[in-house]
């Protein structure tokens, strides 16, 4: 694959950082090990070996990749437990790490007289290290099985430390002056990005992430998207520790069935669980939205909005959307012109079959875990979204359903469903008919490789860490056209985000380019009897790529 050198240098600078980071992880890893084995530790140090090797090739260092493979067959082998780890393996497994080390400082410095020395002491370690284990190499499979994929998140999730920072938090929020609050909100985000990070916990990411961006540009508004991050970092963590946890509280509704059976019977009082919903106090009612229907938390630059025809419209990732404020839809104030106004959080609400936009108008956060839901007045009438009523801070209050609301004035404004019908041809013409792929690889540097590629042919390109996050990112975004997918990685590997694909029939009209650094016959067949159109293995030719990606798409 040959490369233009600004986007080789790029390229490099993403994998000697990526790199620097999973060595050190095999340092810190087997120092642990003779101590305190387990299969999770191992299958860790086998993982990162591996995406070493893969991205060493991307970018031609062939010393790195060489060593790496090796040094990946090895703990593959250690992965079986057939072999005891003593202080003398650990100590040469060390120094085989090692040796990486100095290979990869010896290109971030140009130093190439000394990559000869360092490979001839690299030779001398690992063939020892292979000498002790060579009438068993033969075995070892050249791929992570499924059950090499570690213990759960609840299992190593530091669950002290993030109960701690979410105390912290809300402590910060209470008591910070508005001056420092930006800055120290930034830091309590970069410290959950480096937990999602870590335990592979999207939604910390994806949370912290919004935050981190809407902060830098409007630090005006940094209560309220402090609030709103906390209420999702809290969520998020209750749902990964609840996940597996058996329900036995038969007195507590489900957010998702309590508006059903409050209509069903008006009378009852309820007591649903927030962990899975916003809630927030705006004009005097208390306003809940199921969390997973909030694709994104943003504050809107002043070109991304649109006017056409008195409707407002958001330009978001490609889509032009409708948009409210929530004092619109109550008419319990006039539409605010966005000239004389601070800018406000807006959410991004995916309703199923249609996305808006929605500015919430928050002056109050609901964080209390339980929400009661009492009967509502018999003297008085309420719109069919309002689904009852609780007490706060001494005062009784309407509880409506956001996506209830909203789908009422979807039925009301046959506008909603040919808004781009609405727009002028100016408008129009901001929005992107390249077709777009999706990109799906746990290593960052495979991920920007690819990624350049395609934005250079002049495709739209989305990117995934894993199948479970291409699953999501594939229902928020139809418009996907095409998929490029690795087949070891975590949470979901290639081939199971392969099977749940063809067991829905909207994702199996995708097609799928699977790009592997598995090159074994079997794991060609087995995905194309999976459905891939087609196989490539790393490193690729660009040119032969590209040809069979052009063909699929079209």
């Amino acid at each position: 694959m040959v490369l233009e050198f600004g986007i080789q240098n790029n390229l490099v600078q993403n994998f000697v950082q990526e790199a620097s980071g999973l060595l050190q992880l095999i340092n810190e890893g087997l120092l642990e090990l003779s101590d305190n084995y387990s299969a999770p530790k191992i299958r860790n140090l086998v993982r990162a070996a591996q995406l070493i090797k893969t991205t060493a090739a991307q970018v031609n260092f062939t010393d790195i990749h060489t060593l790496a493979h090796r040094l990946e067959k090895i703990f593959r082998f250690l992965s079986l437990g057939n072999a005891a780890i003593d202080s003398q393996l650990t100590t040469l497994l060390l120094q085989a790490n090692d040796c990486l080390r100095l290979l990869l400082i010896t290109q971030i410095q140009g130093k190439f007289d000394d990559v000869a020395s360092i490979i001839a002491k690299a030779e001398t370690i690992f063939a020892y290290l292979e000498s002790r284990i060579s009438h068993k190499l033969e075995i070892v499979p050249d791929v992570l099985e499924t059950t090499y994929l570690g213990a759960s998140v609840p299992q190593l999730m530091p669950t002290t430390e993030i109960a701690q920072a979410l105390k912290n938090l809300e402590k910060i929020l209470a008591e910070s002056d508005a001056d420092k609050l930006p800055e120290q909100l930034i830091k309590q985000a970069n410290l959950f990005l480096g937990f999602g990070e870590f335990h592979k916990i999207s939604e910390f990411i994806a949370i912290a992430q919004i935050a981190i961006a809407t902060l830098q540009t409007t630090p005006q508004a940094s209560e309220t998207i402090g609030k709103l991050a906390l209420v999702g970092w809290r969520a998020a963590y209750e749902a990964i520790l609840n996940k597996n946890a058996p329900q036995t509280d038969q007195g507590t509704s489900n957010s998702s069935a309590v508006v059903l059976q409050n209509r069903q019977n008006p009378a009852l009082t309820h007591t649903i669980k927030t962990t899975n919903l916003f809630v927030w106090v705006a004009g005097g009612n208390v306003f809940t939205v199921k969390s997973d229907s909030v694709e994104e938390l943003l504050v809107a630059e002043a070109d991304q909005i649109i006017y056409s025809q008195q409707q407002r419209f958001l330009h978001w990732r490609e889509q032009i959307i409708p948009s409210y404020q929530l004092s619109e839809l109550l008419s319990y104030g006039s539409s605010k012109p966005l000239g004389n106004r601070q800018p406000e959080p807006i959410l991004v609400l995916n309703l199923g079959q249609q996305i808006l936009a929605l500015e919430p108008e928050i002056q109050y956060l609901i964080a209390e875990p339980e929400l009661v839901i009492n009967p509502l007045p018999t003297d008085q009438e309420f719109s069919s979204c309002v689904y009852g009523c609780t007490i706060w801070k001494d005062h009784l209050l309407p509880v409506i359903d956001v996506a209830a609301l909203l789908q009422q004035t979807i039925n009301h404004s046959q506008q909603i469903y040919s808004n781009t019908k609405l727009l002028n041809p100016a408008d129009t013409a901001i929005i992107s008919r390249e077709p777009t792929i999706l990109v799906v690889d746990d290593s960052h540097s495979v991920r920007h490789i690819v990624s350049l590629t395609l934005q250079r042919e002049g495709y739209q390109v989305l990117q995934a860490e894993d199948g479970q996050e291409a699953i999501a990112q594939l229902q928020q975004n139809p418009h996907v056209q095409m998929v490029i997918c690795d087949i070891e990685m975590p949470n979901l590997n290639g081939f199971e985000f392969l099977s749940y694909r063809l067991k829905d029939s909207q994702l199996a009209k995708i097609p799928v380019i699977m790009l592997s650094s598995c090159s074994t016959n079997q794991h060609r067949q087995l995905a194309m009897q999976l459905g891939a159109t087609t196989y490539f293995t790393k490193p690729y030719v660009e040119e032969d790529f590209l040809t069979a990606l052009r063909m699929s798409v079209n």
